[in-house]
């Protein structure tokens, strides 16, 4: 019986572990082997294409013959042959051995599981083993404690020592910033507490497709939950259906449920590679009880090759759209429990005993004390920049996609020939920006009122600030921005206009969590955030940023942010790749920094800026293109680049006027006014941090 499309018949279970040793071990390497039948090459065949036709994995459940019997006697067969043609592999073909015991080991869980799925659709709710049998750890509930990770340059990935699954290597350094994970793993009494407090009908918490999954699958708690005519939790598992343990692991949650929980717990998920670091040095107290999800995609490790033929097909098809996830569970074999294991599923799978384990990010954070502006302390903070730097073009070069993120296109020559490009006839944002601010300004005075500190986000030459300044008659000015020689050069600039205004430059990265100067902390906040610069991030990094703008302004703050329309292609490839080829220039100064701050000889005359609409995205996105074949350094890493290979250094994206509204009341700010030109090019919106109001 098939439960659903995920899950397989016992019976094709037991069955497929043995055509994985017929085919691949017997088959070609036994001249005297005999198939025990032909057709069952075409039954239980799972996603081997090399291997030819299958039958329909969602019809698994269908196959109401072979018999069981049947079965059994195959897998006698194998096993027979199994034993006879053992002592004689060597080499590749006794690892192919052992990966097929562990491939074994694999469904024995998958078997279980499947079980447990299978049982919880009957009305009966039939338990597979006495309750009393049943498993059911507890974690200690006290106050949650936090494991400092290790950060710098770590390695991670298996170490050649005893049998790992092709996917977890090759071992390779990464680079890892502050952290810090939960000591336990979240409880039931804890998920209780989200489902009390709304956490399924509030989308501030959910990544858009988690959130659409929810409405459409009416997802309301865990798998396997219930409520009981007295309103208590039960939880189905292989004893049956059962009053909810409370000190137990949450279990068969799906990645969309472990990120809401997180963002509603003000934490994150933590990467794999911060989950191995800990575990292989410190440990995790109460791993291998369930899964545990991580925020990282399945994708294959720097230098990963897959295996040559059918047996290639194990992992590395399969590196697309799913995430991983560490530990183990109850019902995994203990062999298969290590730091380096990656389980993966698809983000709305949950039938697995899957789990999570909070983390949290130790850098400069808006609970710290805001530091002394000193030399010194603007020294630090230059460092860590710096550090980012070096980190993100390093990943970016190790890796086998290409990018670097916008932000460090801003240096001090990137931010003047930015301010160039805002003047050219072809880029139209800045001007028709400028305009609904010289328009509206007094309309953003009558929502938002006088008085209010004025905290620009990405502030660089401020030249559109003086039409707001000046509308809204604000008590203080606080410019952000990146390119702290630019951000000093304006705020002097600006402190001209308006001596009388005080000005607080703060030089910092706005994509991570900021402290504002303590002059302001009292006084009512409007954010400025202008040029559309919330288009250079994809949706989910857009809310979360929307989101820590929320929590950095404070309830009651207003924001007021430029959107970049949809509109004609033609007119937006023409702003990011003018005829007089400054924008060309503002891209390639970046292989110019690489080369000035990180010891690097990057041929920056062999590379071409290239500007291209994404129609399926909304978005132009902007590359770097290798002319021909190139190779260079960067810090001792030798990097080769064959010809038309490209480097994605930005995101433009535009939005439509409703996709805007939602994005920002996905971030918790409710939209109140928006302005747009009459050709809608461009348009800005006020929106409030408003209180939070949970569904009933």
């Amino acid at each position: 019986v098939q439960s659903m499309e995920d899950a397989s018949p016992a019976k094709w279970h037991l069955a497929h572990t043995s055509w994985f040793f017929e085919t691949f071990l017997l088959r070609d390497n036994m001249p005297d082997y005999r198939c025990f039948d032909e057709s069952y090459a075409y039954l239980f065949n799972s996603y081997y294409e090399a291997e030819g036709a299958r039958h329909t994995r969602s019809r698994r459940g269908m196959l109401t013959r072979p018999s069981l019997d049947e079965i059994r006697s195959y897998r006698k067969h194998v096993d027979e042959a199994m034993e006879k043609a053992i002592p004689q592999f060597s080499g590749e073909l006794a690892k192919l051995v052992e990966l097929g015991l562990h491939h074994e080991q694999q469904h024995q869980e998958l078997l279980l599981t499947d079980i447990l799925h299978l049982f919880s659709c009957n009305p009966l709710l039939p338990a597979y083993q006495s309750s009393s049998g049943e498993s059911l750890h507890t974690v200690d509930t006290g106050a949650l404690n936090w494991i400092t990770g290790p950060e710098g340059v770590q390695e991670i990935g298996h170490d050649g020592d005893g049998f790992a699954f092709d996917c977890e290597g090759p071992r390779h350094q990464v680079v890892l910033t502050p952290f810090a994970m939960a000591d336990r793993i979240v409880t039931n009494a804890e998920w209780g507490e989200f489902i009390a407090d709304g956490g399924y009908r509030d989308p501030r918490h959910w990544l858009s497709d988690g959130w659409t999954w929810v409405q459409t699958e009416q997802i309301a708690a865990p798998l396997y939950w219930s409520r009981t005519g007295n309103d208590d939790w039960h939880v189905f598992g292989m004893g049956g259906n059962r009053p909810m343990v409370p000190s137990a692991p949450v279990r068969h949650i799906s990645l969309f449920e472990a990120d809401a929980y997180a963002s509603w717990a003000g934490a994150r998920l933590p990467t794999e590679a911060e989950w191995e670091t800990i575990a292989q040095s410190s440990g995790l107290p109460g791993s291998g009880e369930v899964w545990e999800w991580t925020g990282s995609a399945y994708r294959p490790y720097p230098g990963f090759r897959a295996a040559e033929g059918a047996v290639g097909e194990y992992n590395g098809k399969f590196m697309s759209g799913q995430f991983v996830l560490r530990g183990g569970s109850q019902a995994t074999p203990p062999g298969h429990i290590r730091p380096s294991y990656r389980n993966f599923f698809y983000p709305h799978q949950r039938w697995q005993f899957t789990g999570l384990r909070l983390a949290k990010d130790l850098s400069y954070s808006p609970c710290s004390p805001k530091p002394p502006r000193t030399d010194t302390a603007m020294d630090m903070i230059k460092t860590a920049v710096d550090a980012g730097f070096r980190k993100d073009i390093i990943s970016c070069f190790a890796g086998e996609r290409f990018a670097i993120p916008a932000r460090w296109l801003y240096d001090r020559r990137g931010s003047e020939l930015f301010e160039q490009i805002t003047e050219l006839p072809e880029y139209y944002p800045t001007r028709t920006e400028t305009a609904l601010l010289e328009n509206y300004s007094s309309e953003v005075l009558a929502l938002a009122g006088r008085g209010r500190a004025v905290v620009e986000f990405g502030s660089g030459s401020s030249t559109k600030t003086p039409h707001l300044l000046r509308a809204v008659a604000p008590s203080a000015y606080v410019p952000i921005d990146i390119s702290g020689e630019f951000l000093n050069a304006s705020s002097r600039d600006l402190q001209d206009q308006f001596p009388d205004l005080p000005i607080h430059p703060l030089e910092a990265d706005f994509m991570h969590p900021l402290q504002l100067p303590a002059e302001i902390s009292d006084l009512a906040k409007l954010g400025f955030f202008p040029g559309s610069t919330i288009g250079n991030m994809v949706a989910r990094t857009s809310v979360d940023l929307l989101r820590s703008m929320r929590e950095t302004l404070g309830q009651g703050a207003y924001l007021l942010i430029g959107f970049d329309r949809i509109k004609d292609k033609n007119m937006l490839v023409a702003a990011y790749d003018d005829s007089a080829g400054v924008t060309a220039e503002f891209s390639l100064n970046l292989l110019h920094r690489i080369n000035h701050e990180l010891d690097a000889d990057i041929p920056v005359g062999q590379f071409a800026h290239v500007a291209l609409w994404n129609d399926l995205y909304a978005r132009i996105e902007i590359y770097l293109e290798a002319r021909s074949d190139v190779s260079f350094s960067v810090e001792g890493h030798h990097v080769r680049m064959s010809e038309g290979q490209r480097i994605h250094i930005e995101n433009s994206h535009k939005y439509g006027l409703r996709d805007a509204r939602l994005m920002l009341r996905a971030a918790g700010w409710t939209p109140v006014q928006d302005w747009s030109d009459r050709d809608d090019y461009f348009s800005l919106i006020i929106a409030e941090a408003r209180p939070f109001k949970h569904a009933p």
